[in-house]
């Protein structure tokens, strides 16, 4: 597994960026729910994170996945300026 932070986003934008990755066929998973409750790093604003699977995929999938998660970030992103 791979954890990505993505300090371009908040962490409470991390359940709408899952479902964008997912909308293009990319499954993600929220760092947030890996948070005790009552931790100090869960009730500070930190950047959104993801765990990300690999193992059983060929190179060629990881690429074209890196790339639709990507035009999610960037779909994120740009809602967040308007």
């Amino acid at each position: 597994h791979l954890v990505l932070w993505l300090p371009g986003l908040k962490a409470s934008q991390e359940a709408e960026l899952v479902a964008a990755a997912l909308a293009r066929g990319v499954r993600v998973y929220a760092l947030g729910p890996y948070f005790h409750p009552h931790s100090p790093a869960a009730s500070r604003e930190r950047p959104a994170g993801l765990v990300m699977g690999y193992a059983l995929l060929e190179l060629e999938r990881i690429d074209v996945g890196v790339r639709r998660l990507a035009e999610a970030v960037r779909e994120l992103k740009q809602k967040a300026a308007l």
